[in-house]
């Protein structure tokens, strides 16, 4: 329990007892008599001086004044009545006992008026009374000390209170319990604009609130229902300043209520530092939500999600609500690897250490797959436990894709160059071969003789078609970029189409109405249709349905950047070819325009015929 300053001040003057003592000092002009009364009163305890002149009293009680005082009414060179003039003049209070030779009523009571504290006769008992009057005075004295102290620590207490309660902040009042002000603080006054005592006597819904009645809501009710303190924040233009009020119940020393203390705190502050800190975090919210990049709150102990933004629902398609009931296992790859890398992302999480740029696969609703980039740093508690991750997710995938096109653009530049010098000198090679086989043949006589150079005419004019495929497809070739017209093309073909296809295999075109004119080479162009027509047929084993669509289309920039084609915005002729057949895997598809690759059986395909459709198109 604390202890106030006027407390400890109270305290401090209230250890007179019953014990009380001062010293004691005899004027008594009588040399013997003072001598035996000293005695006397040392074997009794007391602490005890003497003086036998005026002069001699005036000056110990200069030196030590806090005494009692043993007079002798008349001295050789004073009175006692002399005495007690000059303390009085000096403004020195010292408490006395008069002694005298002859009773004298009248002389007692003037002594008695005078403050003596007793007068006594020197009479045959004297000496043997003294000590108890002695003992009956100064316990007199102490109870007058004692009540002199404790209105000395009441009268400080009051003012410190006062000065406390004026010191207070807040607008405290005190209100009897019809709400009328028994006391307010300077703060309150203040801020009316009027002095303390004009409050006194006023009603606090009159004044405060300019109203007839007590202001609706009011904790003074609840203070006066329940007994009990209450608090209510209040908002009233009358007042200007929003307000958290509390009132409490004052009970005398029966129990009774006798009125309420009333303290009103401006909370100005608070509710505007609250207001900036609701901004603060509705700008922090809408800058966590709106983020380009996905972000994750997870729980260490088993991986649940806690929180996400928008951009992490929107990457991997799941609602907010089924996010947040899932954990971030679920989200990683379902094969052997993407589990592994879970496990060792979590392990190193746990044990404290944080994660930079991790690239690894992720599983969007659905199945498929997203290359992401982790950057995931962990949230230790007060101890320094691991509880919580905050994870940042960037969506790499474009980037991967890009880095799949370079390379597979450089290795399909690398094969074409290759390709293009091997089949530059093949075909000078051949060249030779073809002319000096021909020469032989014009000479030969023998049949036999000719039917082998015939097979090594056929087998060179193979070899030379196949060089002029990888000139094709490694762009080495010359050109003729004339205009045609598409539609003219296809329908030129549809002869050659049927032949090749063979009759089980239907045919059908969905010709665009619009003439479709392109720069190109024709015979390259009809090269094309041959071979994608040829690998639709080998995949349908020779029976199904194959269509040729033609049509006008107007790609825009943004039909680009979502396809990601590597043309530019305008407008272009599209051909669409398509079969019946049994389609191809992601892994097949990936390598679809390799050179010499090839799903058909060993020598029935050379693997150039989608390189060379390839190499036209680009």
């Amino acid at each position: 329990m604390k202890i106030t300053m006027a407390e400890r001040s109270l305290d401090s003057r209230l250890t007179i007892t019953e014990d009380f003592r001062l010293p004691l000092l005899v004027v008594e002009d009588d040399e013997g008599l003072n001598r035996l009364i000293r005695k006397n009163l040392s074997r009794e305890g007391f602490q005890v001086e003497g003086v036998g002149t005026g002069r001699e009293a005036l000056a110990a009680l200069t030196a030590a004044p806090d005494v009692l005082l043993l007079l002798d009414l008349v001295l050789t060179d004073m009175t006692g009545r002399e005495i007690l003039t000059e303390l009085a003049a000096r403004e020195t209070e010292v408490p006395f006992i008069i002694m005298t030779g002859h009773g004298d009523e009248r002389v007692a009571v003037e002594m008695m008026k005078l403050g003596a504290r007793d007068y006594i006769v020197k009479g045959a008992e004297f000496v043997e009374l003294l000590p108890n009057i002695i003992k009956r005075v100064f316990s007199d004295i102490g109870n007058e000390r004692k009540l002199e102290a404790m209105d000395a620590a009441l009268i400080q207490a009051a003012e410190n209170w006062g000065a406390t309660f004026n010191a207070i902040p807040d607008f405290v009042s005190v209100h009897d319990l019809d709400r009328r002000l028994v006391r307010v603080n300077k703060a309150l006054a203040d801020h009316l604009g009027v002095k303390p005592e004009e409050l006194i006597g006023r009603k606090c819904y009159e004044l405060l609130h300019d109203l007839a009645h007590p202001w609706p809501g009011c904790p003074f009710d609840r203070t006066l229902e329940t007994r009990e303190t209450a608090t209510q924040e209040v908002n009233d233009p009358n007042i200007g300043i929003p307000l958290q009020v509390t009132c409490s119940p004052i009970f005398d020393q029966q129990g009774k209520l006798t009125g309420v203390v009333h303290v009103a705190r401006d909370i100005s502050e608070q509710k505007q530092a609250a207001a900036e800190i609701s901004r603060s975090r509705e700008r922090y919210r809408e800058l966590y939500d709106n983020a380009p990049i996905a972000y994750f709150s997870i729980r260490a102990q088993d991986g649940a999600i806690l929180q996400c933004n928008n951009q992490a629902v929107q990457l991997f398609g799941y609602e907010r609500e089924t996010m947040l009931m899932i954990k971030v296992f679920d989200l990683y790859a379902d094969t052997p690897q993407g589990l592994a890398r879970a496990q060792a992302i979590f392990s190193r999480l746990r044990a404290g250490y944080s994660v930079r740029n991790e690239e690894c696969q992720m599983k969007k609703q659905g199945g498929s797959q997203v290359w992401v980039s982790l950057s995931i740093d962990p949230v230790l508690d007060a101890a320094g436990k691991v509880i919580e991750s905050r994870s940042v997710v960037i969506d790499i995938s474009e980037r991967k894709r890009l880095e799949a096109a370079l390379f597979q653009a450089q290795k399909m530049e690398s094969i074409g160059t290759l390709a293009g010098g091997i089949a530059h000198d093949f075909n000078n090679l051949l060249n030779v071969i073809i002319g000096y086989a021909s020469m032989m043949q014009s000479s030969l006589t023998d049949d036999e003789d000719k039917s082998f150079l015939a097979n090594i005419l056929s087998a060179a004019n193979r070899a030379t078609q196949l060089t002029k495929g990888l000139l094709t497809f490694s762009r080495k070739q010359v050109l003729e970029l004339l205009p045609v017209n598409i539609n003219e093309i296809i329908t030129g073909l549809e002869k050659m189409l049927w032949r090749i296809m063979g009759e089980d295999i239907t045919m059908s075109s969905n010709l665009s109405a619009k003439t479709l004119v392109v720069v190109a080479d024709r015979v390259q162009l009809e090269q094309v249709l041959l071979n994608l027509a040829a690998n639709s047929r080998d995949a349908m084993s020779g029976r199904g349905m194959l269509t040729i669509d033609t049509c006008a289309v107007e790609l825009r920039a943004e039909d680009v950047d979502r396809k990601k084609y590597a043309i530019k915005p305008g407008g272009y002729a599209l051909i669409s070819v398509s079969d019946s057949g049994t389609g191809m895997d992601a892994e097949t598809m990936e390598r679809i325009f390799d050179p010499f690759f090839t799903t058909k059986e060993v020598g029935k395909g050379t693997g150039l015929g989608m390189a060379i459709v390839y190499g036209i198109i680009k």
